[in-house]
């Protein structure tokens, strides 16, 4: 394969771009086709192909960041790059035409239809979203060399609809992996087909959710979605280093149970790692953010330390320290256990969108699929519950975690700042949260 660059042009743009004074820069190339095929009524309704080529070069000086793109990949533009950034001058530069690549969409196609087809043996209404792409990158720093990635990624939505009447009720599923041919071959989209077809029909007799201060049993899975956003974000270098920040003040100090262990590790899941180095060239590895319920580490970009987590939406943009596979590590504890343990409250099965401040961990969560825990058993489906509180106080609460570790890759969508969609992936086993509160819709 190609070279996005020519190695010596690359290192030649990183290296006339930095001013005296400067601390550090890279060059950062990408050539990414991203596929989306959407499905309903037995036959594709959409099919987009996002192409995106460029160039983007970044200064790091002792008070600010500096960051110039090009929307192509022609490499006698990187002087002109070059010299607009270290001189700050305006950029006089036209986008160059780039070819329509070819991309087999047969795969999705198959994949889509059949997950559709699975899913309405349960349920009335399907639709079905199979985004697949690949991003080859290319970093160039003056210090490490250039340094090239291929990332492949295939996810599959299933969107799920039940009607009784007036009551209208839906469920998710997604699963992903780094290749689409490894979903179909595993038969990964019909089974979280069928799954989400049986969730919406469950959710049409659900009852109202309660109101009020509950244990909640979080299932394993999507529902760590929960601890990314009121806890990993506020685990990031530069939110944790600001003001009011949950962590900041915390480096050392005891905020959960020993049984709680928190790592951000990008080879998770195995067959669906999301890079081998982020977008700094920085080698990935595994952070351990919280120990046997003490924080440990911050995820760092290379303004902060670096740790294998500088990441970035784009060319267009600078990079940020940025979740990868956020995940609380597996206990020892049977999960039907943890059930069993629950006299009266809350299990969580999937959780949707919601509110949440980044810096403090304070969140608004809905609740896509519940029920209620009724002496000790998983009993009646429940309908409108949002799920209130602050990350610190939800890891402080954590008393049980089972065994039950898993981990979704490709699957979800993380915004940060101005930089949306990013892939992360996110995975917990069963846990229980002592008292969370959930109020009822």
């Amino acid at each position: 394969m190609n070279p996005l660059l020519p190695h010596d042009a690359a290192l030649a743009a990183v290296g006339a771009a930095p001013a005296p004074g400067d601390l550090f820069g890279e060059l950062f190339a990408e050539h990414r086709d991203h596929v989306v095929v959407e499905v309903a009524g037995g036959e594709v309704r959409t099919c987009r192909l996002r192409q995106e080529r460029g160039v983007g070069i970044r200064r790091v000086t002792p008070h600010d960041v500096r960051h110039l793109h090009v929307d192509h990949l022609d490499p006698d533009a990187l002087p002109s790059l070059t010299r607009a950034l270290r001189h700050d001058e305006p950029l006089r530069d036209l986008p160059r035409h780039s070819d329509v690549a070819e991309f087999d969409v047969a795969p999705s196609v198959r994949a889509g239809l059949e997950a559709e087809a699975e899913a309405l043996r349960v349920s009335q209404e399907v639709m079905v979203r199979v985004v697949t792409g690949v991003q080859r990158v290319l970093i160039a720093r003056a210090d490490t060399g250039v340094t090239e990635e291929s990332r492949p990624y295939a996810a599959v939505h299933v969107h799920a609809v039940a009607r009784r009447g007036k009551q209208v009720r839906r469920s998710r599923r997604s699963v992903g992996a780094t290749d689409i041919h490894a979903i179909l071959a595993r038969g990964l989209h019909l089974e979280i087909a069928r799954v989400a077809g049986e969730a919406a029909e469950r959710q049409v007799d659900a009852v109202a959710a309660p109101s009020g201060e509950f244990p909640v049993v979080l299932g394993p899975g999507s529902p760590a979605m929960l601890v990314h956003e009121a806890c990993g974000h506020a685990l990031e270098a530069d939110l944790a280093g600001r003001e009011g920040s949950a962590y900041g003040a915390l480096l050392g100090r005891r905020v959960a149970d020993p049984i709680v262990t928190l790592v951000d590790d990008p080879a998770l899941p195995g067959d669906s790692p999301l890079y081998g180095v982020d977008d700094e060239g920085e080698p990935a590895r595994p952070v351990t953010l919280v120990e046997r319920g003490v924080v440990r580490s911050f995820l760092r970009d290379r303004r902060h330390g670096g740790s294998g987590h500088g990441r970035r939406l784009g060319y267009a943009y600078p990079p940020l320290p940025r979740m990868a596979s956020t995940v609380i590590a597996a206990g020892e504890e049977p999960p039907e256990d943890i059930i069993a343990a629950t006299d009266r409250g809350v299990y969580v099965q999937s959780i949707g969108g919601g509110d949440t401040d980044m810096g403090s961990g304070r969140f608004n969560l809905q609740v896509d699929e519940g029920f209620l825990i009724e002496n000790g058993r998983i009993g009646a489906p429940i309908r409108g519950a949002v799920l209130s509180g602050r990350g610190p106080d939800v890891l402080a609460a954590i008393d049980r975690v089972g065994s039950d570790l898993h981990v979704l890759g490709h699957t979800y969508l993380c915004r940060k700042l101005d930089q949306f969609p990013l892939v992360v992936n996110v995975g917990q086993p069963t846990i229980r949260v002592s008292k969370l509160a959930v109020w009822g819709g």
